[in-house]
């Protein structure tokens, strides 16, 4: 199962590489240390506060948009691996 994190981590990084940033100078703007930089990066469980700060440092901001209103019968779809029937 691929996570959301994974999907942000990838996106951030390739934020940062088209800004010429390296993780060190990302971590500076957004005042995290380049370590946290790279767990958000490689889609690592971090909160949600230090993904907002290094999106925020970037130029960009996090929102929810609610595209359907889960269920129970359409969640499987969306959480859950075809693997696991």
């Amino acid at each position: 199962m691929r996570f959301l994190s994974e999907d942000f981590g990838r996106l951030l990084r390739k934020m940062r590489q088209d800004r010429s940033l390296t993780q060190q100078q990302a971590g500076e703007l957004a005042r995290l240390n380049r370590k946290m930089v790279m767990r958000i990066e490689q889609g690592e469980n971090v909160g949600i506060e230090e993904v907002h700060k290094l999106a925020f440092a970037l130029g960009f901001t996090l929102s929810l948009e609610e595209k359907i209103r889960p269920t129970w019968e359409n969640a499987r779809q969306y959480f859950l691996d075809d693997d696991d029937d």
